[in-house]
C-alpha cells in the first residue's frame, strides 16, 4: 500500500510534522497526552480526515486475474477502529473500512511506548495480525487530543515515505464538525484534507457488517 501526497504544500506540512516530533511538541501547552485514553472506548473511533491518499491501483495482472476494469475504484471510506481489548501497555483492535460497499477488516495489535522521554504513553507501533508479517508496519504518535477529537502523526515502517496526519473522532461526535482547537491543530500541522467519513457511514457500516456476518457463518 502506498501513501500519495495530495498537495504541493505537503512538503512544508510534513517538515513541520517532523520538526514537531523532533522537538517533542504535542500541543500548544504543556498538557501530557494519554494515547491509552483515546483508544479506551467501547464505541467506534472514526477516521475523519487524513492528509494523504492511498494508492490502491490494480496492476495489469490483478485486473486480468479478477476481470476488473482498469478504473475500478478501490478507495476506502468509513474507516474506523474498534477495540477488542486494551491495557496500559498494548492494544488489540479491529481496523475496518468499506471498499465498494463491502467491509474489510484486519486484527491489529498496537504496542504503546513513550516519545522524547515523556513518561506518559504517546505513541503506538502497529502490527497486522491478520497477515504473516511479524513486524510493525506503522507508528501512530498522538499529537493533540481534546474531548472526542484526536490528531495523530503516522509513519510507515515498511516504506520510505513522509509522516502523514490523521484526525479521529470518537463515537457520536462524528456527526458534528471536529472541535475548533482540534481543527486548528490539524490545519496548522497537516494542511490537506482527504475526507474519509461521510454522513451515511454509520448506516453503510451496519449493512456491511450484517453482510460480513452472513458470509462468515456460511464459511
Amino acid at each position: 500500500m502506498k501513501y500519495v501526497l495530495i498537495t504541493a504544500a505537503a512538503l512544508c506540512v510534513f517538515v513541520s510534522a517532523e520538526e514537531a516530533i523532533a522537538k517533542g511538541e504535542v500541543t500548544g501547552c504543556d498538557t501530557t497526552l494519554r494515547i491509552v485514553d483515546v483508544f479506551n472506548t467501547s464505541g467506534r473511533l472514526w477516521l475523519y480526515w487524513q492528509n494523504f491518499t492511498i494508492d490502491n491501483t490494480l496492476s495489469n495482472e490483478e485486473q486480468k486475474n479478477y476481470i476488473l476494469p482498469p478504473d475500478f475504484d478501490l478507495s476506502e471510506s468509513c474507516t474506523f477502529i474498534k477495540k477488542i481489548n486494551i491495557s496500559n501497555h498494548d492494544f488489540h483492535f479491529w481496523w475496518r473500512t468499506l471498499v465498494q460497499g463491502d467491509m474489510l477488516q484486519s486484527h491489529y495489535y498496537g504496542e504503546f511506548f513513550s516519545e522524547s522521554g515523556n513518561e506518559e504513553l504517546g505513541s503506538m507501533n502497529v502490527t497486522d495480525l491478520s497477515t504473516t508479517e511479524a513486524e510493525p508496519f506503522e507508528t501512530m504518535q498522538l499529537m493533540f487530543t481534546e474531548g472526542p477529537c484526536s490528531v495523530f502523526f503516522v509513519k510507515s515502517l515498511t516504506e520510505d515515505s513522509e509522516i502523514g496526519c490523521q484526525l479521529y473522532l470518537r463515537g457520536d461526535a462524528v456527526s458534528q464538525n471536529p472541535p475548533h482547537n482540534c481543527t486548528e491543530y490539524y490545519n496548522q500541522h497537516c494542511g490537506a484534507k482527504t475526507v474519509i467519513y461521510k454522513g451515511t457511514c454509520r448506516s453503510e457500516v451496519e449493512e456491511a457488517q450484517e453482510e460480513l456476518k452472513r458470509l462468515l457463518q456460511k464459511s
